[in-house]
């Protein structure tokens, strides 16, 4: 529904209250911004406020505060004034692939690395029947793979490597091939993947002569820096244990 976010969010936490009667939410979404936004997105003043108001909720009930906001016409960045990019901990893209595959990449994460690709797929499920017997349904997020040749346009052009960064997948590759991680009881890797352990793929870093060492401050500041740049360019999918190449 339509709000006058800057003017209620004292109400609407009082409404969040009473429907979880005692709970504390994990996380509020407001979608969208646009919609609750009474001002100018572009206005640095309206953009302040709007976000002193995101940041009361948040610290209200000590949760995670999720804007959904969308891209300016270039796809670069998110549209309005620049101060909200700066207020942000974490900032992730979301959009569809030409396999209608739903690709949300971490652009920024304030306490941790970047670059992180989720894919998932929508599947329609049947939650039960109306009351004239029709079916009412809904959709759900499942883990996918997809293809990069789905990338076009700026997605294309962001997958062209540097030579070290080619070395690097084919380091990748080989530990993928010769030592895949166990990935039993591991849910945030997508289904049919294989992928490496981080310390197993370092190790072959170091074997190969990527780099000299795995554990100096300088050795893991350069790991995770390629990484990261592959992962933006969405050849690979990490977590925080595990790194595969994406298909």
């Amino acid at each position: 529904m339509p709000l006058d976010f800057i003017a209620e969010h004292g109400k609407l936490s009082e409404a969040i209250r009473a429907q979880l009667a005692g709970q504390r939410p994990v996380a509020v979404v407001i979608d969208t911004l646009n919609r609750a936004l009474n001002g100018s997105e572009n206005d640095p003043k309206d953009m302040a406020r709007f976000l002193r108001a995101v940041d009361a909720i948040r610290e209200s009930f000590g949760c995670a505060a999720i804007t959904v906001h969308h891209c300016g016409l270039d796809g670069a960045r998110p549209r309005g004034h620049t101060s909200l990019t700066g207020a942000t901990d974490a900032q992730i893209a979301v959009e569809r692939n030409e396999a209608d595959d739903v690709i949300a990449t971490v652009e920024y994460m304030k306490d941790d690395d970047a670059g992180t690709v989720i894919a998932s797929r929508l599947e329609r499920v049947t939650l039960g029947t109306d009351r004239a017997g029709k079916p009412i349904t809904s959709l759900v997020a499942i883990p996918a793979l997809f293809s990069t040749d789905t990338l076009t346009g700026a997605g294309k052009s962001a997958r062209r490597l540097t030579a070290n960064q080619r070395r690097f997948l084919d380091i990748l590759r080989d530990a993928v091939a010769e030592a895949p991680a166990d990935l039993n009881g591991v849910g945030n890797v997508p289904a049919g993947a294989e992928a490496v352990t981080r310390d197993m793929l370092k190790r072959y870093c170091v074997a190969k002569g990527w780099m000299e060492e795995a554990d100096s401050n300088r050795a893991r500041a350069k790991f995770s820096d390629m990484v990261n740049a592959i992962a933006g360019k969405r050849l690979i999918g990490v977590t925080d244990k595990h790194i595969w190449v994406a298909r």
